[in-house]
């Protein structure tokens, strides 16, 4: 599990409830900024693209109900804002042109500005997007995923000794930290016996290089197709 602490957490119940063993191996570790919101009343919505951007609003907004609705990228993301009391009116299923698609079928640019919360790297370009569309956008970066210098020590041990079956990669971000720890480290050619998991074709393109023995990406951009793609041979390539 290379996802940082939280969100490694949560998936790893779920694989732990499918039979799998699971290691954390987190490869980023999520640091908040030290900003503040606009007002809210000024937007129609608020934007969020991972469950970190739901975590980043409730630490920002002061108490009292929030007014805008919120709209988020992902079935993940959608339950964290949810967690943290949030209304959520619209989800997109796999990207941040997903949610430009769903946001101009839904809203109009004249209903008002739109809020973004996001990382300081970002996939895609959202606020290019919907201003091609006509909204205004304003972005706030509110937390930084800061690059793990190194595995922990159960996941070095685990890989080296080759006692690893597969790594889950859900980010492309995360898949090119993994490149540059095992390539500093010497480590890259324990991953022979090992299969890579992604959550999409960018997140593989990041790890071609690296001699997996295989490497797998997921049906559709969701954490449920990744899931699914766990259940298939461990040697079968796609």
């Amino acid at each position: 599990m290379t996802r940082p602490q939280a969100e490694s957490e949560a998936l790893a119940a779920q694989l732990r409830a499918r039979g799998h063993a699971v290691i954390i191996a987190p490869l980023s570790e999520i640091v908040w900024r030290p900003v503040s919101l606009p007002d809210l009343a000024t937007f129609q919505a608020t934007l969020i693209t991972s469950a970190n951007g739901a975590r980043a609003l409730a630490r920002l907004v002061p108490a009292g109900p929030v007014l805008t609705p919120v709209y988020a990228v992902g079935e993940a993301s959608a339950a964290a804002a949810r967690a943290e009391g949030f209304r959520v009116a619209g989800v997109a299923q796999s990207s941040v042109q997903s949610l430009g698609a769903l946001l101009a079928h839904q809203l109009a640019p004249a209903a008002g500005p739109l809020l973004y919360l996001s990382g300081e790297e970002v996939a895609g370009n959202l606020a290019a997007d919907l201003g091609a569309r006509g909204f205004r956008v304003t972005r706030v970066a509110a937390y930084a995923a800061q690059a793990a210098p190194t595995l922990p020590a159960p996941a070095r041990d685990a890989l080296a000794s080759g006692a690893l079956d597969g790594i889950l990669f859900l980010s492309p971000r995360a898949a090119r930290i993994f490149h540059g720890i095992v390539t500093r480290e010497g480590l890259a050619a324990a991953l022979q016996g090992v299969t890579g998991f992604c959550l999409s074709a960018a997140i593989a393109a990041a790890l071609r290089e690296l001699p997996f023995r295989a490497v797998r990406v997921a049906g559709a951009s969701t954490l449920a197709s990744l899931l699914t793609l766990l259940e298939g041979p461990l040697d079968a390539r796609n």
